[in-house]
């Protein structure tokens, strides 16, 4: 499946690792789309988030009280745009 992206330029690969993306990379597809709020950034490759609502979404991990988000194209957005 081709994703057209108009707000925002990501990496095909970066697209193509995301692939238990429960959500259909909604993130892609809609320029209003709500992320979940990035409250820490580890090596640029590990965010810990906070989620106005309840999602179910195979890259989040619980750990602790913290939630972390292991997206490839939630951590790409974050380093690239600060989103």
């Amino acid at each position: 499946m081709m994703y057209f992206c108009v707000i925002m330029r990501i990496d095909d690969n970066i697209i193509l690792c995301a692939d238990k993306c429960s959500k259909g990379k909604k993130c892609l597809l809609n320029k209003d789309f709500v992320y979940c709020k990035v409250e820490r950034c580890l090596n640029n490759n590990v965010l810990f988030i906070s989620c106005k609502e309840e999602t179910e979404c195979n890259y989040q991990i619980q750990y602790g009280h913290c939630i972390v988000c292991r997206c490839p194209i939630r951590i790409e957005i974050y380093n690239k745009y600060n989103k």
